[in-house]
């Protein structure tokens, strides 16, 4: 789906309008339009990821947690993203509805983990993660275009490479070989995530948030891909395929 595909005015994710009484009409909707802030136009995605920014300063500005508080927060903001999102989801009958954007807070929030915390990270940070969450470069456009899930396949790699970058870079190269074999890129999204899950308590010197949240991640992945997990059984699990050329580019 192109740029102008995305914005058109009968694209079904665009014709949905929540409201007020929509986003606090129950937990899910709140935590998936981050609080009415998926009601902003234009460019919803936008006012989600400068939401991210705006909360992660104030945060490190005034709360000063710890390493382990800001990826408990990041685990909280991914496990609670993913059910209320597909909540959401289903209640406006859409796919991807252009209103939820706690997928983009979730995702600033580990861009901005990754780097020092100064003024000019925050802004690099929030240029940087729009410019990519935008363009969605090949394979990422096929991937975003056939599998749900991505942002939070996504968002978990990235933290597990933050936490553990040579196990996140292992998994994520044999990931990468196995998805170039099969086309497949369910299976190995799970097998990795899972993998890292259950094996990063052992490497992490008793850290008891990196133990919970390799745990929780673990469990999160297989709630999440449950259906997809259905269709490897079954033998009827979407494939990428890699021969046709994508020239269009695909915005939130």
């Amino acid at each position: 789906m192109g740029l102008k595909e995305k914005y058109a005015a009968d694209n079904p994710a665009n014709t949905v309008r929540p409201d007020l009484k929509f986003v606090f009409s129950c937990p899910e909707h709140a935590i998936a339009l981050f609080f009415g802030v998926g009601l902003l136009r234009p460019a919803p995605g936008t006012w989600g990821t400068a939401a991210g920014v705006l909360v992660w300063i104030a945060l490190v500005q005034f709360a000063h947690l710890p390493a382990s508080g800001y990826l408990a927060l990041i685990a909280a903001g991914l496990l609670l993203g993913v059910w209320a999102s597909e909540k959401t989801n289903q209640d406006l009958g859409v796919h991807d509805a252009g209103c939820i954007v706690i997928d983009e807070v979730v995702g600033v929030w580990l861009v901005l983990m990754m780097f020092p915390q100064h003024p000019m990270t925050w802004v690099a940070s929030f240029l940087v993660f729009r410019f990519f969450d935008i363009m969605k470069f090949p394979p990422t456009d096929k991937i975003d275009e056939k599998f749900k899930g991505g942002k939070g396949v996504a968002t978990s790699l990235g933290t597990s490479l933050v936490l553990n970058p040579l196990l996140g870079l292992i998994l994520l190269a044999v990931s990468a070989v196995g998805i170039a074999i099969t086309h497949v890129v369910s299976i190995f999204s799970i097998v990795s995530l899972v993998a890292f899950g259950l094996i990063n308590p052992f490497l992490c010197k008793g850290d008891v948030a990196e133990i919970v949240y390799s745990i929780v991640l673990a469990l999160l992945v297989v709630w999440a891909h449950r259906t997809n997990i259905k269709r490897l059984l079954s033998g009827t699990e979407n494939k990428l395929d890699f021969s046709r050329k994508t020239t269009k580019r695909n915005l939130k």
